[in-house]
């Protein structure tokens, strides 16, 4: 089943791309929980949630979603983070692709608009 990120990863769907590289693309989340709310992706794996991946993939989210939130701490001054895995959608997962929310959270005010975010990162 080809989902919204597999559109996302071939360009058939535009989105504001934060990071990427051959095996990993992560972009700003479209509904955010909070300002600078990212989606992180592996390119190459198609499982549908992280229950599903090998312990390689697995440990690659979390030494990758490292780099994303010291993206995101250098960027927006971001003093905290979730890292959250749904998996089911009784539990929220939309997408039956394995995905990474990465949740900025801020201890100042932070009303930035979708685009002034994304301008940030990208400069």
């Amino acid at each position: 089943m080809i989902t919204i990120f597999d559109k996302i990863i071939d360009g058939s769907i535009d989105s504001k791309i934060v990071y990427e590289d051959n095996n990993w693309l992560a972009f700003l989340d479209i509904k955010p929980e909070n300002p600078g709310h990212t989606i992180l992706i592996n390119k190459i794996s198609n499982s549908e949630n992280i229950l599903d991946e090998t312990i390689e993939i697995r440990n690659e989210f979390i030494n990758k979603s490292k780099d994303i939130t010291e993206l995101l701490k250098s960027t927006l001054n971001a003093s905290g983070f979730q890292l959250k895995f749904n998996c089911g959608a009784d539990a929220g997962q939309e997408v039956f692709r394995t995905h990474m929310h990465i949740i900025p959270y801020y201890n100042h005010e932070c009303d930035w608009t979708p685009e002034a975010i994304y301008k940030k990162i990208r400069t």
